[in-house]
């Protein structure tokens, strides 16, 4: 089972021309109040420090003590669920700064053309929630896009933030959820499950996390548990057979 990165958006936005300044024409910073001067934001980052000057999604949840990036089954490479959330409100910020309207430009729409294909950024909000869509429309490494919705972000006025991205065929791959206490990833191979964490942290910054590997070639433990006390060090490690916590190899405390 792969791991699902948001590399591709990435470079996807970041690998563009375009872009203007930081100011309108007036001399203006933009608010960030889209798509009309009427509309009022809620700040949904942790310290109150959400980015006011365009429309991107924060992370509303808490952060964990434990700050390893948690094992995902049958990858090389963890996922941590901030950097996760970080990574994605950075990409679609950099990439209304590389786009062809500039950072000036207040939306609802931002276009990043290169070469043959462009990526555009849709931005919308209804029923106080934000949503951002980004999607593929023409030709890149000989793939043909017919606007391809390659993601999709939503941000509900209780700052929930939910993420589902979707690969070249437009089966989902990966769907991220986050609240301010529990966060969930869910990675899909060719629209089928294949694995699942499942996150819980606590006011103090305790928690516990377990990935399950849900893949054909899982293994006779295809379970995690990690827990984790408030200073992040103090960690149990189980690998079992279910979620539960039950017929489980002998334990790993460090």
């Amino acid at each position: 089972m792969k791991h699902v990165l948001l590399m591709p958006l990435t470079l996807s936005l970041l690998a563009c021309g375009g872009g203007g300044s930081s100011t309108d024409d007036a001399g203006n910073i933009p608010d960030k109040n889209l798509p009309d001067n009427n509309t009022t934001f809620i700040d949904c980052s942790a310290d109150d420090s959400g980015f006011v000057i365009l429309p991107v999604p924060e992370y509303p949840g808490t952060y964990s003590a434990y700050e390893a990036p948690i094992d995902v089954p049958g990858s090389s490479v963890g996922f941590s669920s901030e950097s996760f959330a970080s990574l994605t409100a950075g990409s679609l910020l950099l990439g209304m700064a590389a786009s062809e309207e500039g950072f000036s430009h207040k939306g609802p729409t931002w276009n990043i053309v290169k070469e043959d294909l462009n990526t555009q950024i849709q931005y919308s909000v209804v029923d106080t929630t934000e949503t951002w869509i980004v999607v593929k429309d023409g030709m890149a490494d000989g793939t043909v896009y017919s606007n391809h919705m390659d993601m999709k972000i939503e941000q509900t006025a209780s700052c929930g933030l939910n993420i589902l991205q979707y690969d070249d065929n437009g089966n989902l791959e990966g769907h991220y959820e986050s609240s301010a206490y529990a966060w969930t990833w869910k990675v899909y191979e060719d629209g089928v499950l294949g694995g699942l964490i499942e996150t819980t942290i606590n006011q103090d910054r305790s928690g516990k996390t377990v990935s399950e590997d849900l893949s054909a070639t899982k293994s006779d433990y295809p379970v995690t548990i990690i827990t984790w006390d408030e200073t992040g060090e103090q960690t149990l490690l189980k690998t079992c057979k279910t979620k539960a916590g039950t017929n489980c190899m002998a334990a790993v405390a460090t």
